[in-house]
């Protein structure tokens, strides 16, 4: 529901003419700030009307969420000034902490139909009013008049929430007059999870980030978590969220803990969120949360081995028959694959003696451990001996180690063995007896 009015409002603001004071016209294009009741703010009554609240008017106040906001989550207030005799409207509104009446909550801003503005800005504080398009001027009665803008509350719950309105029913004679009916209110709202909003990771919704693979999970990894409500927002992460070269452990009001430890997230939506399990997440059982404007989600159980090996496989690079490639590169920047595997990008073969770049998640700590989202600045070894076998082959990597200007992710340089075959030709990886098992396969020449 919607519930915003307006008031005409009031301000003794005064105008000279001819060496004489006359009352300016009412605030028809909105009033000054200060004026909506909170503390020791004044109200419309000043400038119009006699008493507040007793013409058989009222004003209200509404959130689209209901009677609770959901911390960080853009919601839209409705004030609606109800009066039998009125003929045009006006209205100011601010919220504050119902524990603090001089500290503002959140953040408040216009509606887009032009009836609703700024009135002003002080530290924490926001008033919003009426435009002169929203005061409506008819010249008949009109019952009541709706205004809306929004409000979006602390990302951070910060415990109830108070929007004090002051409003005016006008005469429609547009001056500051005792023929205008003057209505306050307070309405309080609380932190909740509105529209059922709590984030839920479905079943079978935790899956590594590059094979899909619901038991392959290891620290370090990255992994996309499914569900419902996992963010009010679609975001992935930039520069600007970097803090030291390592990733952001809060991403559009989101965080994820596993094991109680915070993950580094790098893309978050209302359906999906990705994350980096953190380096230090252990083994064995474990749990993730999800903390979203909704609240936080049921734990999440999932298990973690030291070594989850899997390598990078794009679900485009499959052949007509359904074998999948593994996303395989030659120094140029062309893909190994059959020739012309997908229209406009360059696919070629690979022979014997062709160094390839091949990437993956899950092999395990480094020589030189790297923290949870940092980026990896140059060569850094797997601790453990990394094997590739090309068809029934093994392969010599020059290189097996984090993938410089990555995070997370490991990079290995593989030479194509002689042979090894021709066509499509299985490959492996494995690090400590842990072998890939995607079912992968490399086109060789």
């Amino acid at each position: 529901m919607k519930v915003l009015q307006t008031v005409l409002l009031c301000g003794a603001a005064w105008f000279a003419i001819a060496g004489g004071s006359t009352p300016l016209l009412a605030h028809i294009t909105g009033a000054d700030p200060r004026l909506t009741g909170a503390g020791s703010e004044g109200t419309c009554i000043s400038c119009h009307g006699m008493r507040v609240n007793s013409n058989g008017g009222n004003v209200a106040v509404t959130l689209s969420g209901g009677s609770n906001y959901v911390p960080g989550q853009q919601q839209t207030v409705t004030v609606t000034i109800t009066d039998s005799s009125a003929k045009d409207w006006g209205f100011e509104a601010s919220p504050r902490l119902s524990s603090s009446v001089t500290t503002g909550a959140g953040t408040i801003a216009p509606g887009s139909d032009g009836y609703t503005r700024l009135a002003g800005t002080s530290g924490t504080l926001q008033w919003i009013t009426h435009t002169q398009a929203g005061t409506r001027l008819s010249s008949s009665a009109q019952g009541s008049m709706s205004f809306q803008f929004n409000w979006t509350p602390p990302s951070n719950s910060t415990g109830s929430v108070d929007f004090y309105v002051a409003a005016v029913a006008g005469n429609g004679n547009r001056d500051d007059d005792s023929g205008d009916h003057v209505y306050t209110t307070k309405v309080t709202f609380t932190p909740g999870t509105a529209g059922g909003n709590t984030p839920t990771i479905t079943q079978n919704g935790v899956v590594n980030a590059f094979s899909s693979s619901t038991t392959s999970l290891s620290p370090g990894m990255w992994v996309s978590l499914y569900g419902q409500n996992l963010s009010s927002d679609t975001k992935q992460w930039a520069s600007t969220d970097f803090n030291n070269n390592v990733g952001p452990t809060s991403l559009a009001n989101v965080s994820a803990t596993v094991n109680g430890k915070a993950a580094v997230l790098n893309y978050v939506s209302p359906g999906q969120v990705n994350i980096q399990i953190p380096v230090d997440a252990g083994t064995g059982t474990s749990s993730v949360v999800l903390t979203a404007p909704g609240g936080s989600s049921s734990a999440y159980s999932l298990n973690l081995a030291q070594f989850a090996p899997t390598l990078l496989q794009n679900p485009s690079f499959v052949s007509s028959s359904g074998k999948k490639y593994v996303v395989a590169q030659f120094s140029d920047g062309a893909f190994v694959g059959p020739t012309g595997l997908i229209a406009g990008a360059n696919f070629r073969p690979a022979k014997a003696g062709d160094t390839i770049v091949i990437y993956g998640l899950g092999f395990g700590p480094l020589s030189t451990p790297l923290s949870t989202g940092q980026i990896a600045g140059g060569l850094d070894a797997t601790a453990n001996p990394v094997t590739f076998t090309v068809g029934s082959t093994t392969a010599t990597t020059s290189y097996a180690g984090a993938a410089p200007g990555f995070v997370g992710a490991y990079q290995f340089n593989v030479v194509i063995p002689a042979n090894a075959g021709s066509g499509d030709v299985p490959i492996e990886a494995s690090v400590g007896g842990v072998q890939t098992g995607q079912g992968l396969y490399i086109t060789l020449q």
